[in-house]
């Protein structure tokens, strides 16, 4: 062991002095042992297996002694930090988290935090009703000792139920869910790393026990609770940002910030609503089983009249902007299309339309504002890399979008008919073709010929903004990009959709003028026009065209007899490719033609 190492391992015999300190309850000479290890261990992540059975001791005897002692009398609010801090440290290896995760120690914890488990408790928690605890804490104050201890029982608490089953179950079986939700309504007096940890808390519980959710949803009413917590956060930051504006012309110049929407919120308050709407993720993942009420309903539409104003400017380069963007797109796609799509556009005389300036001839269509729409554009395209650099990462991320605008375009036609206009313009350059280029439409048709999964999406998503027309879909992409789509939905014969059923017959995809005097010249392969268009043949016998098509008739039946083709015939069939001897001629049909 090197000197660095040997600097960061705890000796055994302080650990075993440590363990003999806590149940001998010589509380001075615990505090410096403990304090030592958490120093030693605090950048830890995984442990010496020699000590293991050490580190368990300790984790125990730490544990009795917060259970038996739960007052600041008989465990002083420093030790007490400095032993909940021990237990988040040892609750990051397995092993440990393992011992750590029965209902004594979890219910201990949730002690620790504050957390109401009781119904009744739950019912009667509003600012009213507030617990003894919660009315002798001053919760805003950062360095309170006891706000300290809060945090690492939560930052324990996520550990443990992070790490395995056990802790969930223990903290279903003591009504944890009915807890942490009631600790939610007091969130007006916690600090920040308070709230940050309970929602935390709130969405492992929502999303690695898929039955929490609907308890969450039901008995706890999570779906207005999470809302409301949304809602309060951001007005909160707000007001808080402008009484910290101390002149004139800084209160202008910040008013302008918000009528413009240049992200007034601060990145703390963008991390708890990207938290709370993670939650909401969980939860309107069981909404999509069935159908949403009328209050519900309510609910969701003041939650997004409060966070899509927030989707419009895209900025990439600010990392807690772009988290929050890329949540509300993921919630956004858990969203009931119809009503969704109805309040992503707005009047044009809308206030809240405007972006920087006023309302520009981008964002007017059809005498109704796509300002948001247009934010959800920009996000897709700041989500769509160059093939080359194209990583799991970055397809993942692009799955959402696809999902939500695709949603989005069957469900208004405004939406479809404005986004075909900006992604699927009508073609007039013809001499490169669909897939070259930096533009999302180019982009996206590369993504047609991809291996990637992603490419179904893409296809559904181009294929509706053609109007599920296998013509259209083809004149934008070209035949050999739109191939795989066409096969796995037998249309290579063309179109046979009735694009009357579920679209409008208003808008129409007429060809420009470009593209009647290049129709000749462009191959439909690869939807441009040829650079060579010298004929292959030219020179070669009827006799030599002949042998060649046999030659390669051959080939195709080789591959297809190895399985590695699979012809099939206009309407996307699978066929038997004939023996290639029905290319040679009778003998008497060849000696018919000879001289006598």
């Amino acid at each position: 062991m090197d000197a660095s190492e040997n600097r960061q391992a705890l000796p055994g015999e302080k650990i075993q002095k440590c363990i003999e300190a806590l149940q001998n309850n010589e509380l001075d000479n615990c505090h410096l042992l403990l304090k030592d290890l958490c120093d030693k261990l605090d950048k830890q992540f995984s442990f010496d297996p020699t000590t293991k059975k050490l580190h368990e001791d300790l984790v125990t005897a730490i544990c009795n002694k917060l259970t038996l002692s739960n007052d600041v009398e008989g465990n002083p609010l420093a030790l007490r930090c400095l032993m909940l801090k021990a237990l988040r440290i040892f609750s990051r290896d397995k092993a440990i988290a393992m011992r750590l995760s029965n209902k004594s120690v979890i219910n201990m914890l949730f002690e620790q935090v504050g957390y109401h488990t009781r119904v009744e408790e739950a019912i009667n928690t509003p600012e009213d009703n507030e617990s003894p605890i919660s009315q002798q804490l001053d919760y805003t104050d950062d360095s309170n000792e006891q706000i300290e201890a809060i945090v690492e029982s939560q930052k324990c608490l996520c550990n443990l139920i992070y790490q395995n089953t056990s802790a969930r179950a223990a903290v279903q079986d003591i009504n944890g869910l009915q807890g942490i939700c009631n600790h939610l309504r007091l969130h007006h007096k916690f600090t920040y790393d308070m709230k940050l940890y309970d929602l935390r808390l709130l969405f492992l519980l929502s999303a690695l026990p898929p039955q929490q959710r609907t308890t969450l949803l039901e008995k706890c009413d999570g779906l207005k609770l999470i809302i409301d917590q949304v809602l309060r956060c951001i007005q909160e930051d707000i007001d808080k940002r402008k009484n910290n504006v101390s002149n004139h012309d800084q209160q202008q110049e910040q008013s302008n910030q918000c009528s413009s929407h240049q992200y007034p919120l601060s990145d703390e308050c963008m991390l708890l609503v990207s938290e709370s709407l993670r939650i909401l993720f969980n939860i309107t993942l069981e909404l999509q089983n069935q159908t949403c009420n009328e209050e519900d309903l309510e609910h969701i539409a003041i939650l997004i009249k409060a966070i899509r104003k927030y989707i419009i400017n895209i900025k990439t380069d600010m990392a807690a902007v772009s988290t929050f963007q890329k949540d509300i797109v993921n919630l956004l796609v858990n969203m009931p299309s119809k009503p969704l799509s109805e309040l992503l556009i707005l009047p044009l005389n809308n206030q809240e339309g405007n972006n920087e300036q006023d309302i520009t001839e981008t964002a007017a269509y059809c005498n109704q504002n796509m300002i948001i729409i247009l934010g959800l554009m920009r996000f897709l395209e700041s989500r769509l890399p160059d093939i080359e650099m194209l990583s799991q990462q970055s397809i993942d991320s692009l799955k959402p979008i696809l999902t939500l605008l695709c949603s989005l375009c069957r469900t208004n036609r405004y939406i479809r008919k404005y986004l075909k206009l900006k992604l699927l313009p009508p073609r007039k350059d013809f001499t490169k073709r669909p897939e070259e280029g930096k533009s999302v439409k180019s982009r996206l048709i590369t993504l047609l010929t991809s291996p990637w999964d992603v490419k179904n999406l893409v296809e559904d998503f181009l294929f509706v903004l053609c109007k599920e027309n296998a013509d259209r879909f083809i004149k934008h992409t070209g035949y050999g990009n739109a191939a795989g789509m066409l096969l796995s939905r037998g249309l290579l014969a063309g179109d046979r959709t009735s694009e009357a059923a579920n679209f409008s017959s208003d808008d129409t995809d007429s060809d420009t003028e470009e593209y009647k005097e290049q129709h000749d010249k462009i191959d439909p392969v690869t939807g441009a026009i040829k650079a060579d268009n010298t004929n292959i043949f030219e020179g070669m016998t009827e006799e030599e065209i002949e042998k060649e098509a046999e030659q390669l008739f051959t080939l195709f039946k080789k591959l297809n007899d190895h399985g590695i083709i699979r012809p099939v015939d206009r309407s996307g069939q699978p066929i038997n490719l004939p023996d290639p001897s029905i290319f040679k001629k009778p003998e008497n049909e060849e000696s018919d033609h000879s001289d006598s």
